[in-house]
């Protein structure tokens, strides 16, 4: 099964996912787009809540969490984004700040998936919370779509 990782952008990717969406076509044409489907429907009911309500529990703007941060999918990862070009205080409330005061102190912007990593307040905290739990039911999702198209 292919491997789980998070990046600096904090998009969900998966090593292998070119060869497995291959070997998925060939079981089934359209199980590549059930399988994208999933990771975007997915990161729509766990993650981004889960952020927004991070966001939502700040200081900072608390009301404009909903418009703050988005989701956002192509064919090969699906995450969360910050729209600091539309809220330019979007990355002094999810990193901190080490010069204004208005922020939460300075924590890094390095993303690890290691549970007690001290990097980002909002969406970072978000995904690292709700990773074991989006993984599981994507999981399943996909087993029991496979089941359904090819074994059926």
């Amino acid at each position: 099964m292919a491997v789980t990782k998070l990046t600096a952008a904090d998009a969900i990717q998966v090593d292998g996912l070119a060869e497995s969406i291959r070997g998925l076509k060939k079981a089934a044409d359209d199980l590549p787009r059930i399988v994208t489907g999933t990771v975007r429907r997915l990161t729509k009911e766990i993650m981004l809540p889960a952020a927004r309500g991070r966001w939502a529990s700040q200081p900072i703007r608390p009301s404009q969490a909903t418009s703050a941060i988005t989701a956002s999918a192509t064919q090969r990862a699906a995450g969360l984004k910050l729209r600091a070009s539309v809220h330019p205080y979007a990355y002094g409330v999810e990193f901190g700040s080490k010069r204004f005061r208005q922020f939460r102190p300075w924590r890094g912007n390095r993303f690890t998936v290691a549970a007690g990593s001290a990097t980002g307040y909002v969406v970072q905290d978000a995904i690292r919370d709700n990773l074991a739990r989006f993984e599981e039911r994507w999981e399943g999702e996909v087993v029991d779509a496979i089941r359904r198209r090819v074994l059926a």
